[in-house]
């Protein structure tokens, strides 16, 4: 028992947020970013995200978060003299990443505390359970990755990089295939744990996390809202 309790003030002491907080704040960017037209206000929402991401504990994710806006953004400017249609592509992969940004303490949070704040807002237990699934499959899938291609390593069948360019089939069935297979076999997995911890439960759920809003989940969404609001009107009357 102390043990879980220790790991539960961990998990509080990173996660400094509610996540119910975390998902009003995602409609609320998913809502500017539709009302946002030209790039300067999408370059203010990638930067308002990256704060929040600060505020609600996941500093360290951030930056990488950034970097890969940026690279995104040069890419897209170096392929648009050549193929236009791929500066389309990747600006449009470079404009989702603010949302993924707000959306990342979601996915990142603890399985449990989310379940229990979902909870709460009456969401549907069958969504609950996709979500905690998904949570747990992304992680142990990247695993899985790893491994495959350790796999192939080991076996000498790909000894440089660009021999898969030579024979992208071979590389397709020595990859892909057995990473579907392992995948159905992970589902089927993680589906029989969630059973197994009582996801599937009807009766109320517990937890040892403290879970409720305070000042500072009004503050975060106060201060991204009025952010968002400043950006556009700033931007706007600047322009």
């Amino acid at each position: 028992l102390q043990k879980h309790i220790k790991k539960a003030k961990l998990v509080e002491s990173m996660e400094k947020l509610d996540i119910r907080t975390h998902l009003i704040v995602l409609i609320s960017a998913t809502l500017f970013w539709f009302v946002f037209q030209s790039n300067a206000e999408i370059h203010g929402l990638v930067v308002l995200c990256a704060l929040y991401m600060c505020v609600a504990g996941y500093w360290e994710k951030a930056p990488g978060f950034i970097m890969t806006y940026i690279i995104m953004l040069l890419l897209a400017y170096l392929t648009a003299p050549i193929i236009g249609i791929m500066y389309v592509v990747i600006c449009t992969f470079a404009r989702a990443i603010p949302l993924t940004m707000v959306a990342a303490p979601i996915l990142y949070a603890n399985p449990s505390r989310m379940m229990y704040s979902f909870q709460r807002i009456h969401v549907p237990k069958n969504v609950l359970v996709m979500l905690c699934i998904l949570i747990r499959f992304f992680p142990v899938i990247e695993k899985e990755m790893l491994s495959i291609r350790n796999g192939i390593r080991a076996r000498g069948i790909f000894p440089t990089w660009w021999s898969i360019l030579k024979n992208p089939i071979m590389a397709y069935e020595c990859f892909f295939v057995p990473l579907t297979v392992r995948c159905l076999k992970l589902s089927t997995e993680l589906g029989a744990s969630a059973e197994l911890r009582g996801l599937d439960s009807s009766n109320p759920r517990s937890c040892i996390y403290n879970i409720g809003f305070t000042y500072k989940d009004i503050l975060a969404i106060l201060g991204f809202v009025l952010g968002c609001i400043g950006v556009m009107l700033g931007v706007r009357t600047w322009l």
